[in-house]
């Protein structure tokens, strides 16, 4: 599916018909693997979205969290296009689908609110563990992100400094955990996560 969507290139809507047609036979691994496909797209489009949406919605687990995963691939380049659909994701009942979605929302949520409003989502989110630990990742992702302005990386770290210091109890936590993996590849700052509130 990978290699049929880097060939797609921009042409999109020359593989969705095939993608399409697969997420609606009867091979459950079929349906997955057309998800991932779209996943690898370039740009979706309006169809390929509508597609992800579907499968988010589907009462088929592992479908759900390919489409948590795809929608993450999606979400550096489309941060305002997937965030509904992540936002419900997090939310999902199964574990492997919220794991993959929060991450994948961290990233989009760093790509659209301050450091400055995270700093605040993290201070009042002390009863609601999954808008904590979204906003604790995006801080994150702010902080280490190379490309982001010098001014936004150093109010990230503040917001972590500061919440650390003097937040609430589980907020001063989740910012202590944060501030210890601020120089650590991304992904470990979520496995941690995983291992120590997860499934």
């Amino acid at each position: 599916m990978r290699l049929l969507a880097g060939a797609a290139g921009s042409g999109a809507h020359d593989v969705l018909p095939t993608f399409e047609a697969m997420l609606h036979g009867g091979d459950p691994a079929a349906r997955v693997a057309a998800v991932a496909g779209i996943g690898e797209l370039p740009d979706p489009g309006d169809a390929g979205f509508r597609l992800l949406g579907d499968a988010i919605g589907s009462r088929s687990e592992s479908l759900r969290t390919a489409a948590a995963h795809a929608l993450g691939r999606l979400a550096e380049r489309e941060p305002v296009r997937v965030a509904p659909y992540l936002e419900r994701a997090v939310r999902d009942p199964a574990y492997d689908v919220r794991s993959a979605a929060l991450p994948a929302l961290a990233l989009v949520w760093s790509r659209q609110i301050d450091a400055r409003t995270l700093g605040r989502t993290l201070v009042t989110a002390d009863v609601d563990s999954t808008r904590r630990f979204v906003a604790l990742e995006a801080l994150v992702a702010i902080a280490q992100r190379s490309t982001a302005p010098a001014a936004e990386r150093v109010a990230a770290r503040r917001e972590l400094d500061r919440v650390s210091e003097s937040g609430p109890a589980l907020a001063r936590l989740a910012a202590q955990i944060g501030r210890s993996f601020i120089d650590a590849p991304p992904a470990d700052l979520h496995l941690f996560i995983e291992r120590l509130f997860g499934g």
